[in-house]
């Protein structure tokens, strides 16, 4: 296998969602679309991961919010 192929067929890791993928299926799809805009922004991972933790009581890693944001966790 080439070393191009072997990166086209590396998608996700095997498993469940990652914690924010996780959060976000709770979430009303008002409070999704929020999220989603600020994960948008240029908001600073761990400020984006602290204010989602105190406001849905979460404990969720800004390692684990710029990993989603990057597409590079277990969600679909």
């Amino acid at each position: 296998m080439s070393l191009g192929e072997r990166i086209a067929s590396v998608t996700t890791q095997p498993g469940g969602r990652c914690s924010v993928g996780l959060l976000r299926a709770t979430l009303t799809p008002a409070q999704v679309e929020e999220f989603d805009e600020f994960a948008a922004s240029g908001i600073p991972a761990s400020v984006l991961a602290r204010a989602v933790n105190a406001e849905y009581g979460t404990r969720i890693s800004g390692q684990s919010m710029a990993r989603h944001r990057r597409r590079d966790c277990q969600c679909p």
